[in-house]
């Protein structure tokens, strides 16, 4: 993975966790919100105000988040695009969010 995203490894904080939804109720206790991002998600993420913490959960392509998964999910949102394409890969998904949530930070 170091590989793969040189030159911008050395400012994301990585955590390995032995299990996802139990990090995720744990975060949740401490003031973190859940966003999870699917193509049925009912708002655009771009309509969020990113405050706080947050917690962003892509699901894999082709399943989506895990159902138990969105138990621990406080909000449901969508990436708006073209209704001829169904979704975008997950590196694209995610590449999209960073690049607009680190833009909109910039100015607050």
């Amino acid at each position: 993975m170091y590989k793969s995203a040189s030159g911008c490894m050395e400012y994301a904080n990585i955590f390995q966790v032995s299990n996802i939804n139990t990090t995720l109720k744990y975060l949740r206790e401490k003031n973190f919100w859940v966003y999870g991002f699917d193509s049925n998600g009912k708002e655009d993420f771009s309509n969020v105000k990113w405050e706080g913490n947050n917690i962003l959960l892509f699901g894999s392509e082709g399943y989506g988040l895990r159902k138990h998964t969105l138990e621990y999910t406080d909000y449901m949102v969508k990436i708006s695009i073209n209704k001829k394409v169904e979704s975008l890969n997950i590196s694209n998904s995610a590449s999209l969010v960073f690049h607009y949530i680190n833009k909109i930070k910039k100015n607050y």
